[in-house]
């Protein structure tokens, strides 16, 4: 049987355990490549410049049974709207990052039955779920994904700390200020402290994606530990 697999708050809910089960796979879509044509006098055909895909829309049919019909409802509404990510059965290695959830009008003839159709709007691509945990990128690491927004987390900065990326200058990321630990969050554009406080006008450098392959890191200051987590996502 298909069962979708939700995340919220950083814990996977199995929505077939609260008794609701999907009517049949959905087709997923293939994300649209944005591309910005523009003619050039004298130039042999057209230039092409590529801005990035289309979010996706995933839209799943759920039934349900239940003699509590009306506060299971309640219960999976909320875990449905503020999921962050969704996961199928057949496919566990790999989810789809949610942005927002939609839910249709919920069909119900009896009380113990009904239907509802919702849709996941959600990032172009699917991730690794493997990718979502921190590695040592002190040295070298790897991506194997289409495109990585990184997260980085630098443990006991002691001010005016940084990192190049690739040997590459213009690739330079770091903070100053003492901070026993800092994330630089490549995807949301944040820097902040473990405590949650914004520390983004002591950012050094900008934030970057990732493309497939090894990354160098070199690390300068004092810093003890960088980590980073890939999110690394496929096509």
């Amino acid at each position: 049987m298909q069962k979708l697999i939700v995340e919220v708050n950083e814990k996977m809910i199995d929505l077939s355990k609260l008794g609701f089960c999907i009517k049949e796979r959905p087709s997923i879509p293939t994300p649209e490549r944005l591309i910005e044509t523009i003619d050039i006098p004298g130039r042999d055909g057209d230039l092409h410049v590529e801005k990035g895909y289309k979010d996706i829309d995933i839209t799943v049919e759920l039934n349900f049974m239940d003699d509590h019909l009306r506060d299971r409802i309640r219960v999976v509404k909320e875990i449905l709207l503020d999921c962050d990510k969704i996961i199928f059965s057949d496919d566990q290695e790999f989810c789809y990052m949610v942005n927002f959830t939609k839910i249709g009008d919920i069909e119900n003839e009896v009380d113990f039955y009904g239907s509802f159709e919702v849709t996941f709007n959600c990032k172009p691509f699917s991730y690794k779920l493997s990718t979502f945990k921190f590695v040592s990128a002190i040295d070298s690491f790897r991506v194997d994904g289409y495109k990585s927004a990184p997260l980085f987390k630098i443990t006991n900065s002691q001010g005016d700390c940084y990192f190049i990326l690739d040997n590459d200058n213009s690739k330079k990321i770091g903070v100053n200020i003492r901070a026993s630990v800092v994330y630089i969050d490549c995807e949301n554009m944040t820097c902040r402290s473990d405590d949650g406080i914004n520390l983004l006008e002591y950012m050094i450098g900008d934030f970057i994606e990732l493309d497939r392959g090894i990354h160098r890191i070199t690390a300068y200051g004092g810093m003890s530990k960088v980590e980073v987590m890939t999110r690394e996502g496929w096509r």
